[in-house]
């Protein structure tokens, strides 16, 4: 039985809201009543959190994934709680000693009932969550399964097992998010439960979302609406209040395509720059063109040739467009001709890497500042792909192009400057869904699989299913809930009728057809503004969608002779992350059939915490800690 976490000071914040009232009970000026009242709200508020916590904390330490590796869905809620509690406490102290000592007792009463009537908006919240968790998720988790028994066992154990549970339904979960109100969560109590260095740069990201947003749906020139942002800038800048409403009102929502642009913000112009003006210098960093052609491969049971076709679903074949990184040149690489230093052997090692972003944003670019500390660090030449973006390029077509991407590198070694004894896939948050699926490919095709797996913050379920872990997201600063469902929707829903597969042979279009990315003064904006409050609900915009469903895209589903099969794989995800829960069920999935399989939960963290790992202490030791995880499937010994 795990005990109680140290930090749950119910008995102090009891002590510290009982003292606080008492001092200002009497006190019969406005401020000292509205005080007083926001203070009572406060211990209502306090008392129905402790009570879902207190339903919630027995059993945790069952869903995770060792006794070494504490964490899951569950876990996560108890520490935000505990969070709460110490904010709470100290709260509670300071106006104690405030009132106790100021000699002008008014100048900041009205300042402590606001900081306590949003903590009372954000308890109540977060007690709603704590209250869906235990009354409809606990009863569908037992023996230790974060999920139903269809994705959480085998189809094959699930006749064995008892597995007569009730399962939970999206719609009732979608409905209930729609209720809550998260204004507080994306005002003043943003991030509250990550470290002031990462709660601070949070807190710069969202009000440039709202800033942009004005940007995005006003209408003009550019001259006018870059007006729209400055002026709407400087008021997001002085009230925290107004902005954080902003954003909940963007969030519930944009479209598909605002996520796109703001999160393309950070590639144009000087920000396009910065990864080479503060991250670690490296000798290579060229682009590569992957050719539109049929690619081949060779079988390991019979030596015979595979022919892969062309990538074709959706949109016309093009090529590729990739990036190289390496911290030497090495012989016969691409570009090493250009340096000016001798080359080096080549290497015995690659790393292949498929970048993040929901599928609809971002590039090889935006994780240049982690990519560089990996290059640095390991000394392995780094092939990064910036496939083909959704919605236009809905699914498969990413996984086609990763496939190809990785056929292409298997044939032609020389040019990336390694013998590749040992290739390393690895992918963040939507790159690692994509590198699970081309593992699962090449067990299936019979070809060269990849020697080891690195997964960071992975989606391992396209579903809507409702997942501890996965309310999270509500309170999200990186990828708030509805962003997250958004970009499912454009990857994977809606899907026309599937494209037939065609082996004719297909011309090769010109290279302007590949994939585009955002240049200075390009980013899309909107044609039309936001328009919010209507009748349309998430649980509206969503109960409809159908999301396409095979083991490529969600591995939690792969029958146990493929999973069997993978490589060497390291798993990170991070403590406050919506994917958590598909982490932890997939790293036990693995286990149980024999794979090699480490799984790292860093604590308080968000999702995506790699990309700024130049402007947070903690965001770095993150990618510290994964360079270590690399070395090891690696075989590499400092």
């Amino acid at each position: 039985q795990i005990k109680q976490p140290s930090f749950w000071h119910g008995i102090a914040l009891e002590t510290f809201l009982n003292d606080a009232l008492e001092y200002v009970q009497h006190d019969t000026t406005i401020q000292g009543r509205r005080l007083h009242q926001a203070l009572t709200l406060l211990k209502a508020a306090f008392e129905k959190l402790n009570k879902q916590y207190i339903v919630l904390v027995k059993d945790i330490h069952l869903y995770d994934f060792n006794a070494d590796t504490p964490g899951n869905g569950f876990r996560s809620f108890v520490n935000i709680a505990g969070e709460v509690k110490i904010a709470v406490s100290q709260l509670c102290q300071q106006i104690v000693s405030h009132l106790t000592c100021c000699s002008t007792k008014q100048c900041k009463k009205d300042h402590f009932s606001q900081e306590v009537e949003v903590w009372v908006q954000a308890i109540e919240s977060l007690s709603s969550i704590l209250e869906y968790v235990n009354t409809k998720l606990l009863s569908c988790c037992h023996d230790g399964y974060l999920y139903p028994a269809e994705i959480a066992l085998f189809p094959e154990d699930i006749n064995n097992a008892d597995c007569d549970y009730p399962r939970p339904d999206p719609d009732e979960l979608l409905a209930m998010i729609s209720t809550l109100d998260l204004t507080p969560f994306y005002g003043k109590r943003l991030g509250f439960h990550f470290p002031p260095s990462l709660r601070n740069m949070l807190s710069k990201l969202n009000f440039v979302m709202a800033s942009f947003s004005h940007m995005f749906y006003s209408t003009g020139g550019k001259i006018s609406r870059s007006g729209q942002f400055m002026s709407n800038a400087y008021r997001y800048r002085s009230n925290l209040e107004v902005r954080s409403q902003r954003i909940v009102d963007v969030i519930d929502n944009c479209t598909v395509d605002f996520v796109k642009s703001f999160w393309s913000f950070g590639e144009v112009g000087i920000m396009k720059k910065v990864p080479a003006l503060l991250g670690k210098s490296l000798s290579v960093n060229v682009p590569i063109i992957v050719p539109c052609e049929e690619m081949t491969a060779t079988r390991l049971d019979d030596g015979s040739t595979l022919v892969i076709p062309v990538p074709h679903s959706h949109l016309p074949p093009a090529p590729i467009k990739c990036h190289l990184l390496s911290k030497h040149a090495r012989e016969e690489m691409v570009n090493s001709f250009c340096c000016k230093r001798k080359c080096l052997p080549k290497s015995d090692h690659l790393l292949i890497h498929f970048h993040g972003g929901g599928f609809v944003t971002q590039s090889t670019n935006a994780q240049e500042p982690f990519l560089r500390e990996w290059a640095h660090a390991l000394e392995v030449p780094i092939l990064s792909c910036d496939y083909t973006l959704s919605p236009e390029a809905k699914y498969p077509r990413p996984l086609e192009e990763a496939l190809t991407v990785y056929c292409w590198a298997l044939n032609n070694l020389n040019l990336l400057g390694t013998n590749a004894n040992t290739i390393v896939l690895t992918g963040d948050s939507a790159g690692g869904n994509m590198i699970t699926g081309l593992t699962i490919k090449c067990i299936e095709l019979g070809i060269r699989p990849p020697d080891g797996l690195y997964l960071a913050y992975t989606p391992f379920i396209f579903d809507l299913m409702p997942a501890p872990a996965r309310l999270l997201a509500v309170m999200d600063p990186m990828l708030p809930f509805a962003f997250a469902l958004r970009c499912l929707k454009a990857y994977a829903g809606d899907r026309m009728k599937k494209s037939t597969e065609n082996s004719s042979p297909i011309p090769t279009p010109p290279v302007e057809n590949y994939s585009k990315r955002p240049k200075f003064c390009s980013i899309p904006l909107g044609t039309t503004p936001l328009h919010y409050g209507g009748e349309q609900s998430l649980k509206d915009e969503f109960s409809t969608v159908v999301i396409e469903d095979d083991h490529y895209l969600s591995a939690l589903k792969c029958p146990k002779h493929i999973l069997s099969k993978f490589p060497s794989t390291a798993i990170m995800t991070v403590e406050y992350d919506f994917c958590l829960d598909d982490n932890v069920t997939m790293g036990k999935k693995l286990k149980s059939v024999g794979v090699d399989v480490t799984v790292d939960i860093l604590n308080k963290l968000p999702h995506g915490f790699m990309n700024l790992c130049l402007v947070s202490k903690e965001a770095m030791d993150g990618v510290k800690s994964s360079i270590e995880r690399l070395k090891d499937l690696f075989g590499i010994t400092n």
